[in-house]
C-alpha cells in the first residue's frame, strides 16, 4: 500500500444527510488515501462540520468550498479547478450516495501500479435499493427497518479497450459505451486533468455531453481494463443527482432533436480527433467523423430500444 499515490475527489451538492454516513463509512474504515472535497452546495452546517478536522481524524482530507452548482457550467468550472489540486498519480470520482470497499480498491490499485501501460481500471460495482417510502432522497441514508436490496451489477466486456491504438478503443467505447464504471474507476491523475480542463474548454452544457467525452478521452488516453473480478464500489440506487438530470432535465430521449446539439457533437469530435491524431495516429478527417458517428449511432439505437424509445421514430434521426 502507497498511500500517496491516489486522491479520491468527493463532489457534493447538498445532500448533508449522505455526506455524513459518507464521511463516517471513510472514517471508520480509517481510509489511508488523500481525499479532496469538493462543495458546491448551500448548506453551512456540513461546510463547518466538515471544515473543523478533528472530527475525522483518521482521514487525510482537504475541504473546499466553491460557488453554488447553479448550472453544468458551474459544475464543471468546480471540476476543473479541484482537477488542479490533485498531486497524486493516480484518481478516483466519488459520490456522497456510494460507498468504496477498501480491499478490493487497493487490489485493483496494485494492477495500475504493475502495468504502465494501463491508464484506467474500472471494474463491476455492487448496487443497493432501500425500499420504503420516503418524502425525499435524505430520508433514503438509512434503512429504518425497510427492506434492502442488493446485487452485483452484470458486467461489460470489450476487450477493444486494451487494444494498442486509440483510435480503436475510442470507436469500440462509443459503439459500447459503459460511462458508469468508466466514471467511477481509477484513473491516472494526468488524463483526468486534461478531461476536465476540456471540458471546460469546449464549454459544456450538458450533462450527457460530459459523461460522453469523459469516457471517450480515458478510452484515448491508454489501455482501459474492465475488470468484473474485484468490485470497489456499492452505489445506492434511486439517489443519483445527475443520473436524475441526464433523464429528467435534459430529456436525453429528446436530445438530439435541440438546437445546440449538432454543433455540441461536431465541437467533441472535433477535440476527440486531435487528440488521436497528437498520439501519432494518422486518419483522414472526413474518415474519423464518418467512423465515429456511425458507433455513436449504434449505441444511441441500442439505448433507445433498451429504453422502450425507438417506437417514438420512423427512422433513426441522422447523427
Amino acid at each position: 500500500m502507497n498511500p500517496k499515490d491516489l486522491t479520491v475527489v468527493l463532489t457534493l451538492k447538498d445532500r448533508a444527510s449522505f455526506t455524513y454516513r459518507w464521511m463516517r463509512w471513510m472514517n471508520e474504515q480509517k481510509f489511508p488515501y488523500k481525499i479532496i472535497i469538493a462543495d458546491g452546495g448551500a448548506d453551512k452546517d456540513i461546510e463547518m462540520h466538515l471544515g473543523d478536522y478533528q472530527n475525522y481524524p483518521d482521514l487525510d482530507y482537504e475541504y473546499i468550498r466553491y460557488p453554488y452548482d447553479s448550472d453544468v457550467d458551474a459544475y464543471i468550472r468546480k471540476l476543473a479547478d479541484v482537477a488542479s489540486r490533485v498531486s497524486t498519480k493516480f484518481v478516483m470520482a466519488a459520490d456522497n450516495d456510494d460507498l468504496i470497499l477498501l480491499n478490493p480498491l487497493e487490489e485493483n490499485l496494485s494492477v495500475m501500479r504493475d502495468r504502465d501501460d494501463v491508464h484506467s481500471i474500472c471494474p463491476s460495482q455492487y448496487r443497493f435499493r432501500i425500499h420504503k417510502d420516503a418524502e425525499s432522497i435524505d430520508n433514503l441514508v438509512c434503512a429504518d427497518n425497510a427492506s434492502i436490496a442488493f446485487t452485483r451489477l452484470g458486467h461489460v466486456v470489450n476487450q477493444a479497450l486494451e487494444d494498442p491504438s486509440p483510435l480503436t478503443r475510442l470507436f469500440s467505447v462509443v459503439e459500447k459505451f459503459c460511462s458508469t464504471f468508466i466514471y467511477y474507476g481509477i484513473h491516472r491523475a494526468d488524463d483526468y486533468k486534461r478531461i476536465n480542463h476540456g471540458l471546460l474548454e469546449m464549454g459544456v452544457k450538458r450533462f450527457i455531453f460530459m459523461e460522453w467525452y469523459t469516457s471517450y478521452v480515458y478510452a484515448i488516453a491508454g489501455k482501459l481494463i474492465l475488470d468484473h473480478s474485484k468490485p470497489y464500489l456499492v452505489r445506492q440506487e434511486d439517489t443519483s443527482q445527475c443520473a436524475s438530470s441526464i433523464y429528467s432535465v435534459e430529456n436525453h430521449a429528446n436530445i438530439f432533436l435541440l438546437r445546440d446539439w449538432s454543433g455540441a457533437l461536431y465541437a467533441m469530435i472535433d477535440d476527440l480527433y486531435r487528440q488521436c491524431m497528437a498520439m501519432g495516429y494518422e486518419m483522414d478527417r472526413e474518415i474519423f467523423e464518418e467512423h465515429f458517428r456511425e458507433a455513436f449511432r449504434k449505441d444511441m439505437l441500442s439505448w433507445m430500444e433498451f429504453r422502450g424509445l425507438a417506437n417514438k421514430f420512423k427512422k433513426f434521426p441522422k447523427l
